[in-house]
């Protein structure tokens, strides 16, 4: 076989599997859409300003440039807000990295949150669990200050927290919140201002797609999390911070 031959049959492959992949991302695409349609979800196109939202409850310290980009967006109305499901990439220098899949938000009016970051601990016991989670709190804390709870160490074995207003987290963190979450493993939350993200890392490990069931049941803890919020209220809790108790 002459080189010309040699090279045209590369390009041939390399076609052909460009053409695979691109086939079967389409049929992804088809069949999330389909499956979320079926949950009340339209597709979107994220504008910037949704690009904004969202990439900036990732924004790390120290940062001055949001580097993420949405894409596979869903949006559904619901009373009070907005609903989203959408995969994040991190696309600075040039290249482009699974950032979230399938991660919920909720963007509302009637949330005033404090910015913070709860991520799960391991909590699988040994010393792979003690490293994971060494890494885990050295990652959260790209995001701010850790915040501690050492009146709940229930919450405390299962999750670390990080925010750029501590104090505000430790008020906001009502003792209803800290139940729900102590009862729970494995969400992550992204929150400031209006909205927040939610992902519940047990369902999920890479940059796979979920099943329709396990779909629906990461929105409808989203939505649980949604009344949480609503119901404690920051202004309150900020009101309190100035006012302490006696």
């Amino acid at each position: 076989m002459n080189s010309t031959a040699i090279v045209a049959l590369a390009a041939l492959v390399i076609f052909a599997l460009l053409y695979a992949i691109a086939r079967s991302r389409r049929r992804a695409a088809d069949r999330m859409q389909q499956m979320t349609a079926g949950m009340g979800f339209a597709p979107l196109h994220a504008d910037a300003a949704l690009t904004a939202k969202i990439g900036g409850l990732y924004q790390i310290l120290g940062k001055t440039s949001n580097p993420y980009e949405l894409r596979q967006v869903y949006r559904r109305m619901v009373t009070g807000g907005e609903v989203y499901i959408f995969d994040l990439f991190d696309v600075s220098d040039g290249e482009s990295s699974w950032q979230a899949t399938q991660s919920v938000a909720i963007i509302s009016s009637q949330l005033n949150l404090p910015h913070f970051v709860l991520s799960p601990k391991s909590d699988t016991g040994g010393w792979a669990s003690r490293l994971a989670d060494r890494t885990i709190t050295w990652a959260v804390s790209r995001y701010g200050e850790q915040v501690s709870f050492t009146k709940y160490p229930e919450l405390e074995r299962r999750y670390v927290v990080s925010s750029t207003e501590p104090e505000h987290v430790r008020r906001f963190f009502a003792e209803r919140l800290i139940r729900h979450l102590s009862e729970t493993r494995y969400y992550a939350i992204h929150a400031k201002g209006d909205a927040f993200t939610f992902t519940d890392m047990g369902a999920l490990t890479g940059p796979k797609h979920l099943k329709r069931d396990a779909l629906r049941d990461r929105v409808e803890r989203a939505m649980n999390v949604f009344e949480l919020f609503q119901a404690i209220g920051y202004p309150a809790a900020v009101a309190d911070l100035d006012n302490p108790r006696r």
